[in-house]
């Protein structure tokens, strides 16, 4: 194999467009803090999602929509996922893993196993890195989330040989 064949994928890199992107996701049960999951073509971006820093903003947001009509439960309208998709397409990669410490890019290449189930209407995206690294993503079924069945058909395209659905 040619050097010009092995490429690596680094953080300045053009991420290009998103695959797939899960907002919302919490780390652990009962937390204030969550991630949203940006799928590209080679890698994950882990952008800190919601929190109380953006709780205000979403909060003007929910209401300006209540007045506007809406009558679905709350829990049916995006969460601000346009506008926070938006800033972090316009936004480069470095800048956006030194705006938290827990912004994390990860080429798909590092992950060694991805495991998604789904019970009583949550679904846990489990990966394990080739460091030995664990991380577990949870989220709601839900639409404005991320639906099973699309997270699933992507993650299967993405990650061939490595991605198991129960």
């Amino acid at each position: 194999m040619s050097q010009e064949t092995v490429r690596t994928y680094g953080p300045t890199d053009p991420l290009g467009p998103p695959r797939l992107t899960i907002y919302n996701t919490a780390e652990r049960w009962l937390t204030l803090k969550n991630y949203d999951l940006v799928f590209y073509e080679n890698a994950v971006l882990i952008v800190l999602g919601l929190t109380a820093r953006n709780l205000r903003r979403e909060m003007r947001r929910r209401r300006e929509v209540r007045r506007a009509g809406f009558r679905r439960p709350l829990s049916h309208v995006p969460a601000g996922n346009a506008e926070r998709s938006a800033y972090i397409a316009a936004t480069p990669v470095p800048a956006t893993l030194a705006e938290d410490r827990g912004n994390r890019l990860v080429p798909l290449d590092e992950i060694e196993s991805a495991g998604l189930s789904r019970r009583l209407g949550m679904c846990k995206l489990k990966l394990r890195l080739t460091d030995e690294t664990h991380a577990t993503f949870i989220w709601a079924n839900l639409s404005v989330n991320a639906n099973y069945d699309h997270v699933t058909e992507t993650l299967t395209d993405l990650l061939p040989e490595r991605f198991r659905a129960s």
